[in-house]
């Protein structure tokens, strides 16, 4: 897997800040929040780290601090998920099976974006990450949605790494994903030098030191879900001219010069 380009230039960088356990991260409930993505090279780390270190803590689970995801997307023959997506649909969903590599943790997880902007997330507990709409996955689709398992199929398959910080107040928390490769049918897309940050913090506070930081360093709000990029790399003959201006702008972040 190609994540040295950017990991070798994050795990440097992650020695500044203090530690925080799980529980820790627990008390940070963010019951009401808002979620701002930012998209930035690898490149900008070394600012971006060095201004956020002194106001954050780093979640460390047995002396580890990066986290590996492995996610597989699903979604019908035709991309309907894809598709509601891109046409700025709704009360559209999302379903993934994860596994949280190296803590031998694994969910299958929904998430439904409502026509009032909300999004829910609900998950179950697994013993191995999911391929397949195998039966239990089913019963939780069923419960959970209006969606028909039987439609469903694989269609995407991604990893990346995962950081994740802690005010010390315990009010915000940033996850900092990068390593992003997708694979699809013996097709794979690297993204080796491209940062995805997300703020979260409750919809009612003030900036977030994390949003101050990324202004300075000329890194901006961006939307931008895995799931779609990939689908847009890796398929063809599909439909992507709403997401083009958007997949122009990464390619000209993962482009940037020295």
């Amino acid at each position: 897997m190609k994540t040295a380009n950017t990991t070798e230039k994050i795990i440097p960088h992650l020695g500044s800040f203090s530690s925080i356990s799980v529980k820790d991260l627990q008390s940070v409930s963010l019951l009401n929040r808002c979620d701002s993505k930012y998209v930035f090279n690898v490149k900008k780390s070394p600012g971006v780290f060095k201004k956020l270190c002194n106001n954050y803590n780093i979640l460390s689970i047995k002396s580890q601090r990066v986290f590996p995801y492995k996610t597989v997307y699903f979604d019908t023959p035709d991309l309907q998920f894809f598709h509601a997506h891109h046409n700025g649909k709704l009360n559209r969903y999302k379903v993934r099976s994860r596994e949280y590599v190296g803590l031998n943790k694994f969910f299958n997880e929904i998430k439904f974006k409502s026509n009032k902007g909300n999004t829910i997330k609900s998950r179950m507990k697994r013993s191995h990450i999911s391929s397949t709409i195998d039966h239990n996955f089913a019963k939780f689709l069923t419960a959970e949605t209006t969606l028909d398992p039987n439609t469903l199929v694989a269609k995407l398959f991604v990893f990346f790494n995962r950081i994740t910080l802690v005010d010390k107040q315990f009010t915000e928390r940033v996850t900092i994903d990068f390593g992003l490769q997708f694979t699809y049918k013996r097709q794979a897309h690297h993204l080796n030098t491209l940062v995805i940050a997300e703020v979260k913090k409750d919809k009612y506070s003030n900036q977030a030191h994390a949003e101050t930081v990324f202004k300075d360093e000329r890194i901006y709000t961006m939307g931008c879900s895995k799931y779609c990029v990939g689908i847009s790399a890796l398929h063809t003959n599909i439909k992507t001219g709403n997401l083009k201006p958007r997949l122009q702008r990464l390619q000209r972040i993962i482009d940037q010069p020295n």
